[in-house]
């Protein structure tokens, strides 16, 4: 059973999982060396730099119901597991990865009405750039800069890709209060949404129903996935 497809070039891997996902197994999954549409949460375009330089990937992932909040925070927090191992990371509401409050990985999670009990995650990460877009040079980083040495793109890939299936194995993960506990303690403090406030909230807790609960300068405030 073939899992692993790498393109040349593609403009969204999410979208051309998405287009075949009835006719590929459980936990395909699909590289592109250049994507030229990439986009994360809220249509917001992704910085896909070189095949040597960055991982866009997507992969498929059997669900038995969709749950957006329970499938952004287990994927996000798998994310952060296995890269933690390379550099101090954290996760900032609900699935990016970040160093220092930089971003440096996202997650976009797609859906095939067709398809009712799979998912296809898109996963980016800036692994060995060291330069940005000026639009996005102050808030970007790259795994590289964090841990202070280039690594191999093609293991990365495969690394996290098993740290996703592995976390989803036994079904979408249950935010009780082990997860909820897990999640906490690796969650970035600050969170930006000027529709809420021009200051900075403060993370407080992942809900159990996947929404963040935080402090604004009116009081607590619960987030959901999109504004």
């Amino acid at each position: 059973m073939r899992l692993f497809t790498t393109l040349a070039e593609v403009d969204s891997t999410n979208r051309w999982l998405i287009e075949r996902i009835t006719h590929l197994d459980p936990w395909h999954t699909v590289r592109a060396k250049v994507q030229t549409a990439g986009r994360g949460r809220l249509t917001r375009s992704w910085f896909s730099g070189s095949a040597d330089t960055n991982l866009a990937f997507s992969m498929i992932v059997p669900v038995a119901k969709v749950d957006p909040g329970a499938i952004s925070a287990g994927v996000g927090l798998a994310l952060q597991n296995a890269l933690s191992f390379y550099a101090q990371v954290n996760l900032r509401w609900p699935n990016d990865i970040v160093a220092q409050g930089k971003k440096l990985a996202g997650v976009l999670i797609s859906q095939n009405s067709e398809d009712p009990h799979r998912v296809v995650v898109g996963i980016g990460v800036n692994v060995n750039s060291e330069d940005f877009p000026r639009e996005i040079a102050g808030t970007a980083n790259s795994l590289a800069l964090a841990a202070g040495h280039p690594l191999r793109v093609q293991k990365l890939w495969l690394q996290l890709w098993k740290a996703v299936r592995t976390a989803f194995s036994g079904g979408v993960p249950n935010l009780d209060a082990d997860f909820i506990a897990r999640y906490n303690s690796v969650a970035w403090p600050f969170i930006k949404r000027s529709e809420i406030s021009e200051e900075l909230l403060q993370f407080q807790t992942l809900l159990p129903d996947g929404r963040a609960l935080c402090l604004s300068p009116e009081g607590p405030v619960a987030l959901d996935m999109a504004p």
